[in-house]
């Protein structure tokens, strides 16, 4: 692998920057460069929020266009980001 997105979304309180936190972390420990991006959390409980992560064996400064993979914690994130 060189070079992978993932885009973690849901509901607003049920931890999805953690879930991108940790993933970061895990591809940082296996070696990889990591960009992180937060959605801007929503100010009400239970709206839509993401975050991307991408990983790559050289060093990266900005998101891809693509998203390789999608953990989404809710129907809403399937449709919004298909």
């Amino acid at each position: 692998m060189s070079d992978v997105s993932v885009l973690v979304g849901g509901i607003a309180g049920d931890g999805i920057n953690e879930a991108g936190a940790t993933i970061s972390r895990l591809f940082n420990r296996l070696g990889y460069y990591v960009y992180m991006y937060y959605d801007y959390p929503s100010r009400v409980k239970g709206g839509h929020n993401f975050a991307i992560i991408r990983a790559s064996s050289q060093k990266i400064s900005a998101l891809s266009d693509r998203v390789d993979a999608v953990l989404a914690l809710n129907q809403d994130t399937f449709d919004f980001h298909q």
